[in-house]
């Protein structure tokens, strides 16, 4: 299928996929950044950390994930669009 798009196509829809990649780990590191609040006053019984420790791990890795999408889509964007579609879809 992706060897029958041109190679404008294929730029238009990767450049489409990073900004929906981006959104979504906006929206994840979104919501854990509101877990992280309501929980924060939330003592694990057995350790005697706040759980709010969880989730400000999982704002960590998408603030992380995020910049290695923006990265990737603004510095490197060239290396998205030469893929040998034989090597992956063989016909």
């Amino acid at each position: 299928m992706y060897r029958y798009l041109s190679q404008t196509v294929r730029i238009f829809v990767a450049r489409i996929v990073f900004l929906l990649i981006a959104l979504l780990t906006l929206i994840f590191a979104y919501g854990c950044y509101l877990q992280m609040t309501i929980n924060w006053s939330n003592i694990a019984p057995i350790s005697g950390l706040p759980l709010a420790i969880f989730y400000l791990a999982g704002l960590i890795s998408s603030i992380a994930m995020m910049c290695i999408v923006i990265f990737k889509g603004l510095f490197s964007p060239s290396s998205l669009y030469e893929t040998n579609f034989e090597e992956v879809m063989p016909s």
